[in-house]
């Protein structure tokens, strides 16, 4: 403003001029000087350009004013340049989403360009219209998102009413050679500043089918162009610029609700899958989930812990998204509809009226006489087709789900003659389903759902007569009962002979005889190892069942189970020592229950084959000595995780200190994760090199450390892991007045993480024990 003198018409120019480029390295050529009232128009960048001119002749005496003069004279250029009309704006657009925005990016685009705030590409959509001249237009690249997605509707709404959209051209992923790396799918488009006519029409084509950006070239040139008129597009839902032939029928919508499902906000706190616990009980409820393939009943894996609706979760602050007319109104619990999957070909299962998750959005005719004619269709391509015409992004909107034409006189036609019968009623030959029968013949997995039965464990099916299920699969149910003697008592099973017990693979080789039949033999033995052996990929199927057992069992029930094995293979490191397959719900089971069953795998199983070792040692037997000082090291780690002092300790981040185990006693609901970290936490005198503690291997993607979210404020006293706690050590609690010797206290600063991996020693929960007590 100095360089203006007392020239007040400048002066007010050089003062607009500075407020306009104030942020130009953050909003560059988003800059309008159109934008509000502007003195700096009012004198015309004709008139400041000279007038700068004449001021850096004569009034500038030194270097750093003359370097700010000529600054000035380049933002006016600049600001010359803003202001200017063109014939054509061509340009790829720069993509930066709004959550990576700085704030004053965010705030300029919230004011300046509150219908395409979304994306920094579309702000410039409109940015770049307004550069045009009233015969001007533009050619951009930018992602195709918004052509389709509901928070651009007003953007598109706006452009599709006031100015001529001639050409949409879909480019899918990977549209250009040094783009491969984004997972954005792109667009080209080119629109005229003119009002559209009621002839406008817009003209589409269609490349995004490859990845070769050449061949996408090549597409755009050879097919033949899809036309529509620019004001049908209006009548699209959401004003969607769809460019393609207009289905009959009504919106799927008119029949049917799409509805989002709950998520808990601390999926680790709340959701279990089903087969971790022995049987569901009355503060958990089947929580169904999403499907990778269109099936009848997939998707019934999981267990959330909704205690009635009255529970924690209901009115956790960490929960959100809770469907008020689901979960509160509950109106379509209990009504049959569809899951689809939002992801990839939108695969898709029946629904049963269960509780579901945000995965996966939930179809619910409004008529449920409809519900096999929405199913034929939402199965179908045509479904995958009509979806991906409005929305090709990866994770598709819950809302787009039901804004697809649909013709139920049709659909019910192809429905009634696919499924003369009616649809199937619940059953799945997969056992990580909830409406698998139990049975080992009845299913993919025979030999491990053999062993499942071996340790003790049935199937929901077979413990709740009220859960639906075909004819055929109660009948499967029914025959389990057969079985039932085979199953042992205590939940241990020990791979060689102990107390007097045969040794596994005969036991299991006798089950699986009682379930097979006539059809059980050497050969189906040799059959049922090669068909576990495709499904893991491993290089030949294992010798027998004995050497199964041993060497690949456990990884695979792992596997099959999710990370969650409810199957504990114990060993103390030897091949040809002691391995003994555990019922983890025998381990976890509450009155101290499950500290009795790892006193008896200690003391009992483990300690008949210690003796044993002393006595072949004694008589010279090779291997003996080996093999007792792999007992004897597994036995002194079973006593540590009985004892339960660090790292053999239970945490659990959402229970306070005083109610953290000490010693050996888990609750069952908090889940295989966090009951199993003793377990792998232990070392065998070989060095624990597999990470898999005493176990015989590591369930795959167990960990410990930070869980997604933020606590809500927790009790320093209670809670001292929230409070500045050193989670990159792990350091050990302090008991509150009396640190602990050698572990620093607790910081003064909530910060709410949910760590895990952090052990706290019995004398400072016990401490906590004798405090909550004292206060109540």
């Amino acid at each position: 403003m100095s360089l203006a003198g007392e020239n007040e018409r400048l002066r007010n120019s050089m003062a607009r001029l500075y407020q306009l480029f104030a942020n130009a390295p953050v909003l560059g050529s988003l800059i309008n000087p159109e934008m509000g009232e502007s003195d700096l128009l009012a004198a015309g960048f004709q008139e400041v350009q000279p007038l700068l001119e004449q001021a850096l002749a004569h009034e500038v005496t030194d270097d750093t004013s003359r370097e700010l003069a000529v600054a000035a004279r380049g933002l006016a250029e600049a600001g010359k340049i803003l202001s200017t009309r063109f014939t054509l704006v061509a340009t790829n657009v720069p993509y930066l989403g709004r959550g990576k925005q700085l704030n004053a990016l965010r705030s300029y685009c919230d004011s300046e360009h509150p219908d395409a705030k979304a994306d920094l590409a579309t702000c410039f959509v409109e940015r770049c219209l307004k550069f045009c001249d009233p015969a001007g237009a533009t050619a951009l690249v930018t992602p195709q998102n918004w052509l389709f997605l509901t928070s651009y509707q007003k953007l598109r709404t706006k452009i599709l009413r006031h100015h001529d959209w001639n050409l949409v051209a879909k480019l899918g992923p990977a549209a250009f050679k040094d783009m491969n790396f984004w997972a954005a799918t792109t667009c080209l488009t080119v629109t005229s500043l003119r009002s559209p006519s009621a002839q406008s029409e817009i003209v589409g084509y269609d490349a995004s089918d490859t990845r070769d950006p050449e061949l996408k070239g090549s597409l755009l040139i050879l097919n033949k162009p899809t036309t529509a008129t620019q004001h049908s597009q209006l009548s699209n839902p959401d004003a969607r610029v769809t460019i393609s032939r207009k289905d009959q029928g009504d919106l799927l919508s008119m029949y049917a609700n799409s509805i989002e499902g709950l998520s808990t906000g601390d999926s680790d706190r709340y959701i279990l899958k089903f087969w971790e616990l022995p049987i569901k009980n009355d503060g958990w409820e089947w929580f169904i989930q999403n499907v990778n393939n269109t099936t009848f009943y997939g998707g019934r894996t999981d267990l959330v812990r909704w205690e009635g609706g009255k529970g924690y979760l209901h009115s956790s602050p960490t929960a959100h998204n809770f469907p008020g007319e689901i979960m509160n109104g509950r109106r379509v619990l209990g009504m049959p509809g569809i899951r689809v999957t939002q992801m990839r070909n939108l695969p898709c299962t029946l629904y049963s009226g269960e509780l579901f998750g945000k995965s996966a959005a939930t179809i619910v005719p409004h008529d449920q006489e409809n519900l096999m004619a929405v199913w034929a269709f939402c199965s179908s391509d045509k479904y995958l087709q009509s979806v991906r015409a409005i929305d090709p992004k990866a994770n598709v909107t819950n809302a787009t789900l039901a804004k697809v034409h649909f013709d139920l006189r049709a659909w019910q036609e192809i429905s009634r003659k696919v499924y003369p019968l009616g649809l199937p009623k619940p059953s799945s030959n997969d056992p990580i389903q909830w409406v698998y029968s139990g049975h080992p013949a009845s299913g993919e997995q025979p030999l491990h759902v053999a062993i499942a039965r071996l340790i003790g464990y049935s199937w929901p099916a077979e413990n709740d007569a009220s859960l639906e299920l075909s004819d055929e699969a109660r009948e499967w149910t029914t025959r389990c009962k057969e079985l039932s003697s085979h199953a042992d008592n205590d939940g241990i099973v020990c791979l060689p002979s102990v107390r007097g017990e045969p040794a596994a693979h005969e036991r299991l080789s006798k089950l699986l005889a009682a379930s097979l039949g006539e059809n059980w033999s050497s050969s189906k033995e040799r059959e049922l190892l090669l068909v576990t052996a495709v499904a893991n990929n491993a290089r030949k199927p294992e010798a027998n069942l004995g050497v199964w057992l041993r060497n690949a069992f456990f990884s695979e029930h792992c596997k099959l189970f999710q990370s969650r094995p409810f199957v504990w293979q114990v060993w103390d490191g030897n091949p040809t020592g002691f391995s003994a397959l555990v019922n983890a719900h025998k381990l976890s089971a509450d009155n101290g229950q499950g500290r009795k069953t790892l006193e008896l795998l200690t003391f009992t199983y483990l300690g008949d084959w210690i003796n044993r070792q002393k006595l072949d040692q004694s008589e010279g037997v090779n291997g003996a000595d080996d093999r007792l000082a792999a007992a004897l090291d597994l036995q002194g780690q079973l006593k540590k995780i009985l004892e339960g002092e660090p790292p053999y300790d239970i945490f659990v981040r959402w229970k306070p200190l005083h109610q953290q185990a000490i010693g050996w006693d888990p609750d069952i609901n908090d889940g295989v994760r966090l009951n199993i970290r003793p377990f792998l936490s232990a070392q065998l005198r070989k060095g624990g090199k597999t990470g898999a503690g005493i176990l015989r291997a590591k369930p795959g993607t167990i960990k410990w450390a930070k869980d997604r979210g933020k606590e809500p404020m927790r009790s320093k006293e209670e809670f001292p892991w929230f409070w500045g706690w050193d989670e990159n050590d792990h350091a050990v609690a302090t008991d509150f007045g009396a640190p602990i010797p050698g572990t620093p206290p607790a910081g003064d600063s909530f910060d709410g993480n949910r760590w895990n991996d952090l052990h706290y020693s019995r004398a400072a929960k016990e401490a906590a024990r004798a405090r909550q007590e004292a206060t109540t």
